[in-house]
């Protein structure tokens, strides 16, 4: 299994206004080096390698397997929005797409199967023989679940409140609050 990501999320998960009103900056000295809190926050809540394991602002995934799996298929990073296409290689080396397929939702959490009655193609046996491009994230940053934007701000103003101090620390146990607000996000990771 291999991710790779076709288009990140178009905006941060919380503004420069939005952190600077947090951390009652209203001048412009810091405005870069807040900008690089907002994108190192986001980093740590978002995507493959975030603690929560899931998209929060709308991205775009591609999930490379060696084959289908024998029914359903798992997708990562929810909330799923969209199963953008089921590519394969063939038996004989041609690369097709799967013209119809279900996607259903079980704890939010994302799945792709064949139709009823029907069962996935056969693929050619190497690495990356199937390809699932899947749309996932909440939507824009205003749509994602304000105790998760609220974390980030917080995780903001830990980060500009406690420079040096921060990098010692992991950033949730910084502040405890941030765990109270993140835990019924965050999910198990893909496997």
């Amino acid at each position: 299994m291999y991710l790779s990501i076709c288009a990140p999320p178009a905006t941060d998960l919380v503004t420069l206004v939005e952190a600077k009103a947090q951390i009652r900056d209203d001048g412009v000295a810091e405005d870069a080096l807040i900008q690089t809190y907002i994108a190192a926050v986001g980093a740590y809540l978002d995507g493959v390698d975030g603690v929560l394991g899931r998209a929060l602002v709308t991205q775009v995934w591609d999930l490379n397997l060696p084959c289908f799996p024998v029914d359903a298929l798992r997708l990562p990073l929810p909330p799923l929005q969209v199963v953008n296409s089921v590519s394969y290689i063939d038996t004989a080396g041609a690369t097709q797409t799967v013209a119809s397929f279900q996607t259903y939702d079980q704890n939010g959490v994302g799945y792709i199967r064949p139709d009823p009655g029907a069962a996935w193609p056969a693929t050619k046996v190497q690495e990356n023989a199937v390809t699932v491009r899947f749309t996932a994230g909440y939507g824009a940053a205003a749509a994602v679940p304000a105790s998760i934007r609220l974390a980030a701000l917080l995780l903001i103003g830990s980060a500009a409140k406690n420079r040096e101090a921060e990098i010692a620390t992991s950033m949730s146990a910084a502040n405890p609050a941030v765990d109270r607000l993140l835990r019924p996000f965050t999910i198990q990771a893909f496997s």
